[in-house]
Order: C-alpha cells, then structure tokens, then sequence
C-alpha cells in the first residue's frame, strides 16, 4: 500500500456525498511550491499542486467541519479504482485519508549547513553527496 502526506490549504469548504455504498466528504487541497532561487536570492511562487482527498467514516464528519483556507496534514493512502468509459477502461488513483491533523511549523535550517534544499526544483545526485559525506 502507498503512503502519502499531504500537507496543504483547503482550497473550498468540504463537499459531503451520499452515494448508494457509502457516505465520504472531499477535500480540496492546495500544496504551495513557492522554491528558493539562487540566481535571484529570493522566493519564486510556483503554481500549486491540487489534490482530492476522500475522507469516511469518522474522519468523514471530522473533515466536514473544516473550512476554506484552513491548513491540514493529511496521513493518506492511493487507492487505484478501474472504471469503464466507453469501450476502454482506465485507472485512476484515488487519495484516501487515514488520518487529519493541524501541520506541525517547519524548522528553519541555518544557511550553509551543506543540506540540500528539499523545496527546490534542483536535482540531488544522492550517490555524489553520500561520498562526500562519508569522506
């Protein structure tokens, strides 16, 4: 099974759906990709990724209380669902939630520290840097 955390802004007030199998609530969640520069030594505002979480049983009434804007930390799973349209059939991957909370504050790293930085779009050569680390 997949993991995912997915740390975010509800991007509209949770729609609660009743279906023949089962009552859930989406999420709309926003995850900003504001990435560092270096040429320029400042913040770059990227467009954000989108993601739809389902939510059941309890944390289907507990996420239907939350509000637009709100920040979340969403412990998930994927869960692909084959469906038919026309003649073919395709795979889509839905995100379920397991678990809902309020995201814990990042800890600013002092600069220079010879971490890579992870909100960047840079690539990381793993090998290189675990040679240099074990030197």
């Amino acid at each position: 099974m997949s993991k995912v955390k997915i740390i975010g802004r509800l991007g509209n007030d949770p729609e609660t759906i009743t279906s023949q199998k089962s009552v859930f609530t989406v999420l709309n969640i926003a995850e900003n990709r504001d990435v560092y520069s270096k040429e320029s030594q400042s913040w770059e505002k990227k467009d954000p990724y989108w993601f739809s979480i389902l939510c059941f049983g309890d944390l289907s009434e507990k996420a239907s209380d939350l509000k637009k804007g709100e920040n979340i930390e969403i412990d998930a799973y994927l869960k692909p669902i084959k469906r038919k349209l026309g003649e073919k059939t395709y795979t889509f991957i839905n995100v379920v939630a397991k678990k809902l909370s309020a995201p814990t504050k990042k800890v600013a790293l002092p600069a220079n520290n010879n971490l890579p930085d992870f909100y960047s779009d840079e690539e990381i050569d793993f090998e290189t840097a675990k040679q240099e680390n074990q030197q």
